[in-house]
């Protein structure tokens, strides 16, 4: 009756309003709870970067769902490659530090786009941070820009990383439609 890439598109078309719902309450709770950047672009930018964060890594999951027979075959190369997204996203180390061997995989990690957009919308603009009560062995960053340096972030790189979300959003969803294409000819 449909074909399975049809089938595929039409079932992502019905996810994608709650992958928008969810992140909105998400990050609204997350503004009630903590003391961000309030002004109207910051927050508007905060529910877009949620928006694509949260609809990408669905597009992951559709794509782990499709390409496998079932769960435990698609857990079991889902988990291992989700820990590397993550080790490699800036949240656990600094990126900076990365071995050259693996540098590259930050490029595939929605955790490290979504960790750097979230960081520049946070700190870019900030010009002044007081340093008060230091010790001799503390070093205070003094704007904005020094926490997104220290952290292996670039306040020019927030297109960059829209561009790396519609890029893995894209990537996912066709290697998904394709796989399920093919699991539907294999039967």
């Amino acid at each position: 009756m449909y074909s399975a890439p049809l089938f595929y598109f039409s079932k992502v078309m019905a996810l994608v309003p709650g992958f928008i719902l969810d992140p909105v309450i998400f990050i609204s709770m997350m503004y009630i709870l903590t003391s961000l950047r309030s002004d109207l672009p910051s927050v508007l930018m905060m529910y877009l970067i949620g928006v694509f964060t949260c609809n990408t890594a669905a597009a992951c999951g559709c794509f782990f769902s499709a390409a496998f027979q079932n769960m435990s075959q698609a857990m079991a190369v889902l988990i291992p490659f989700d820990y590397l997204l993550m080790i490699t996203g800036g949240i656990f180390i600094n990126l900076s530090t990365l071995p050259k061997l693996l540098t590259w995989t930050k490029s595939l990690s929605w955790f490290m786009y979504a960790n750097e957009a979230f960081s520049i919308i946070q700190w870019s603009g900030i010009e002044n941070i007081p340093c008060e009560n230091l010790s001799n062995s503390s070093r205070c960053l003094k704007n904005g820009e020094e926490v997104l340096n220290k952290y292996s972030f670039h306040s020019g790189d927030l297109a960059i990383d829209f561009n790396g979300f519609i890029l893995l959003f894209t990537c996912f969803h066709i290697l998904g439609a394709v796989a399920l294409w093919l699991r539907s000819r294999r039967q």
